[in-house]
């Protein structure tokens, strides 16, 4: 299972590891206790691998530099899921995997099937 972000927060950064602040407490108790799994067994990541000055939303260009750094990631990894956290990160997913995106509000709660990589089923 594969969760991903937009980009790192203020502490994410300081540390240089995905979800420790605040937010990151909360998924992990979210991991344990509604999917009852550890979160060593998830991985976590962003779309962005930096923290945009001043916490403004990641720009087309940064994602667009990013991006070859998350494919390696899925292609390595290969998750069975993928988990957008936000607008950002669920675009680019469904760029990446070429499905129509409308917007986050129509898709929210909705499950998308994508088989070998690429041919997709819904």
């Amino acid at each position: 299972m594969l969760f991903i972000d937009e980009a790192p927060g203020g502490e994410e950064d300081k540390q240089g590891k995905p979800f420790v602040g605040k937010a990151g407490q909360v998924l992990t108790e979210n991991i344990k206790n509604i999917l009852n799994m550890d979160r060593k067994d998830v991985y976590i990541t962003n779309v962005v691998k930096y923290r945009p000055p001043e916490n403004r939303e990641s720009e087309e260009e940064e994602i667009k530099a990013c991006s070859i750094w998350l494919e390696k990631q899925l292609e390595i990894i290969q998750p069975d899921i993928i988990v957008t956290l936000g607008h950002c990160s669920t675009k680019w997913v469904f760029d990446y995997f070429k499905l129509k995106f409308s917007s986050i509000t129509k898709l929210r709660g909705k499950i998308f099937r994508v088989y070998k990589w690429g041919k997709i089923l819904q």
